[in-house]
């Protein structure tokens, strides 16, 4: 219930600077230089192209949200979000120069990544290791083209390295915050 609030607290937000501010990204989105304004790494974060945008991130994050609050509890799981986060979108920014990075989606990699780390730990005290390890593996597969694909369906540039960076800063932190 928490997370669909927030999801739909965010929607709101959404509109509001869409009526604030206009569709003007650049005011929040995280861009270069970034040393004269960290907050961009936070703000981005919770910033969308638009509603489906939003919407999507919502969805996704949510899902994985209420699967990772019972195994790493609230505070582990929104700490890697956002840590997850400003690192998928610090190495976007970097490699992209003059690009406007904005998105949820490298805080929701990380979340997949904090999952898959729980997925292996668990995995060495089951009987059957290699199946725990095989279903890990094909849900990874299952998201690898949504992570790595460069273009939306309507030719707007998706931020892969932000995705794959993301998803590496979640399965490293999820070595520190174990499962439980």
């Amino acid at each position: 219930l928490g997370a669909l609030l927030a999801i739909a607290l965010g929607l709101v937000l959404q509109l509001i600077s869409f009526e604030s501010f206009g569709n003007d990204r650049m005011l929040f989105g995280a861009t270069a230089p970034l040393w004269q304004e960290h907050f961009r790494l936070v703000t981005a974060s919770f910033l969308h192209g638009s509603l489906s945008h939003a919407f999507s991130n919502g969805a996704f994050g949510l899902l994985l949200g209420v699967v990772l609050f019972g195994t790493h509890r609230f505070g582990a799981t929104a700490f890697v979000w956002l840590a997850s986060s400003a690192v998928g979108l610090t190495v976007e920014v970097l490699m992209s120069p003059g690009a406007n990075v904005i998105g949820a989606s490298a805080g929701n990699y990380g979340l997949v990544g904090l999952w898959a780390m729980g997925q292996f730990q668990r995995a060495q005290t089951r009987w059957l290791v290699r199946r725990e390890v095989m279903r890990t593996l094909g849900v990874l597969l299952l998201l690898l083209p949504g992570a790595i694909t460069p273009f939306s369906a309507n030719g707007t540039r998706i931020a892969v390295l932000a995705h794959v960076f993301g998803f590496l800063a979640g399965l490293f932190l999820g070595v520190y915050f174990r499962r439980r």
